[in-house]
């Protein structure tokens, strides 16, 4: 899970949003629609802030960055780093901001069944990270650097951020030409709680947040 912070955010805005109408179909397509965007985007369309009862712009960016630099600190695990400098977790954030911004997701139909709804998405993996690994650019990346500096004497930070800038300066070289993969359909349910509250699950986000970026 790489956004432990957001989905829990996420859980906690939808726990807000109470069946208004016998068939909240197209009000829970708009909501499914607006949270992504709202998470991934920063993008906090009017109808997505009265859903969740919310107007305050401000915390809804707040929200939206502090996911960025959780993607950061899944960088750092990914890339293998004992530690993420704090300059590049502030370099970081706006680089997966500019990622997210191409994000592509299309609700579906929505469904129906007792008091719930399952909504069907799709979502278009982003192919930049993974290409990237996957190319002879990183190989020989990765070969360059340990010639360079496996038998220096540094400290980790400064290892550590050398490591990452090299990656990080590579992947922005590569951001027109970003693409993705084949789409992903998922099956999203959307429960209530003993009190009328909607909520998706856990694991309904953790597959979300998983197919958003392909690494």
């Amino acid at each position: 899970m790489k956004k432990l912070i957001v989905f829990a955010l996420f859980i906690a805005m939808i726990a807000g949003l109470v069946s208004c109408t016998q068939d909240d179909t197209d009000f829970l397509r708009n909501y499914l629609q607006g949270s992504l965007d709202s998470i991934y985007k920063g993008i906090h369309s009017k109808e997505y802030k009265e859903a969740i009862g919310n107007l305050n712009e401000f915390e809804l960016n707040e929200a939206f960055l502090e996911g960025m630099g959780y993607e950061a600190d899944y960088f750092a695990s990914y890339f293998q780093m004992e530690m993420l400098p704090s300059a590049i977790r502030e370099e970081l954030i706006p680089f997966y901001a500019s990622v997210y911004s191409k994000a592509k997701y299309e609700v579906g139909t929505i469904s129906k069944s007792g008091d719930n709804y399952t909504a069907e998405l799709t979502i278009y993996p982003i192919d930049l990270i993974v290409n990237y690994v996957e190319s002879d650019e990183f190989y020989a990346y990765v070969e360059k650097f340990n010639e360079e500096y496996a038998d220096v004497d540094m400290e980790v930070e400064e290892f550590e951020t050398i490591w990452a800038t090299g990656i990080l300066n590579d992947l922005k070289k590569r951001l027109p030409e970003l693409g993705y993969l084949e789409p992903q359909k998922i099956a999203i349910l959307m429960q209530k709680d003993s009190e009328g509250y909607y909520f998706i699950n856990e694991p309904d986000m953790n597959r979300i947040d998983e197919f958003m970026i392909a690494y």
